[in-house]
């Protein structure tokens, strides 16, 4: 049996407009017959993978989503640079000799076609996820071909992995069209953010005024514009899968344990603390976490949304969700068995705190 770590949060948005639709407005969800203001799940992963406190907890134990991996292959073999160099934007330093352009552009889109289909010259035409243990084969292949300086053989290009120290590859998985048997499934499911509360879209009509009209000619604002908004209270929903997560980390012993453990508490981290981008500074919208559930079991996992806030939550709706959200907890356990542990933290009572959560992962 698989042992799931289930995340629950409740995070209040002022308004904000964090997550658009093609039209420029708040992302919407139809849940209960009411509208609710939603966050799709590839914003949030994006959100929690690339912040500081998940880039910091994970070190360089993480992967590159990428479509110029072959370009930065190039730059490499043409400046004679190590490809991690380039690949971090480091000041690089000549370690081996340079190699023309149409000779390096040959052997790059040689050992980019593994990796998926090129669009044009040596780009990829999607974004593929690359793992530390892949570049570092690349890399090592770099330095044999400009020392015997020949293009790359055949079994020399079996560079993809089933297996990665990368967390985030290995928590949010990746597809690979052209070589299935090498596709990663993510141990983390992440599911759309809604709000508990019913979504109500409003418009903000606003000028902004010219600095240097003095009203010689008229006292009309130099641009009139709107943009659209909300506000709510989010409920947020993720599962690890950390059995799946420890068969996917190649890291050995008592190290991958720490790793993943690690990575979860980053995990748990990102999503109370990080918010998603979308007009952040015309909003001020950056906020914490009000309320956070996890659990840890071997039961099959379960999102409330649809329990707690099939209708949308009225009156105190910071109190009234969290009170609907561990209802909502209690009745499925006592119909379908008690089979999580959990821990919580709640900013409205003051009770629990980060640390809880650390100490609780280390027990599962």
């Amino acid at each position: 049996m698989s042992t799931f770590i289930q995340i629950h949060m409740l995070t209040s948005y002022p308004p904000a407009n964090v997550n658009r639709d093609d039209l420029g407005r708040p992302k919407t969800a139809k849940l209960g017959g009411a509208n609710r203001f939603r966050i799709s799940s590839q914003c949030l992963k994006r959100t929690w993978r690339t912040s500081d406190v998940f880039q910091e907890a994970v070190a360089d134990n993480r992967g590159f989503r990428t479509k110029q991996f072959g370009n930065a292959i190039v730059e490499s073999l043409e400046d004679g640079t190590d490809l991690w160099q380039v690949i971090d934007a480091e000041e690089s330093e000549q370690i081996r000799e340079p190699v023309p352009e149409e000779k390096a552009e040959k052997w790059a889109k040689d050992i980019v076609e593994k990796f998926g289909d090129i669009d044009e010259g040596v780009k990829h035409s999607q974004l593929v996820f690359i793992t530390p243990e892949e570049i570092e084969d690349v890399n090592n292949l770099l330095n044999v071909l400009v020392k015997e300086d020949r293009a790359p053989e055949e079994e020399e290009l079996n560079l993809l992995r089933s297996t990665t120290r990368a967390v985030d590859v290995a928590m949010f998985g990746r597809m690979m069209a052209s070589s299935h048997e090498h596709s990663i499934e993510g141990a983390v499911q992440v599911a759309h953010a809604i709000s508990t509360n019913k979504a109500d879209v409003e418009n903000d009509y606003f000028s902004a005024v010219e600095d240097l009209n003095q009203f010689r000619e008229d006292a009309g604002a130099a641009h009139i514009d709107s943009r659209e908004f909300g506000a709510g209270l989010f409920y947020i929903y993720a599962c690890v899968n950390k059995t799946l997560l420890l068969e996917t980390l190649s890291e050995q012993g008592a190290g991958k344990e720490e790793l993943a453990t690690r990575s979860i508490k980053a995990l748990i981290d990102a999503m109370a603390t990080e918010t998603p981008s979308g007009m952040k500074n015309s909003f001020g919208s950056s906020t914490y976490a009000s309320y956070i559930l996890v659990e840890a079991g071997e039961n099959q996992p379960r999102n409330f949304s649809s329990l707690a806030y099939i209708n949308p939550v009225r009156g105190n709706i910071l109190e009234q969700s969290i009170k609907a959200l561990k209802t909502a907890r209690e009745n499925v356990e006592k119909m379908y068995g008690d089979g999580t542990d959990f821990v919580e933290a709640n900013v409205l009572t003051g009770e629990g705190n980060m640390d809880d959560f650390k100490d609780f992962l280390d027990d599962n």
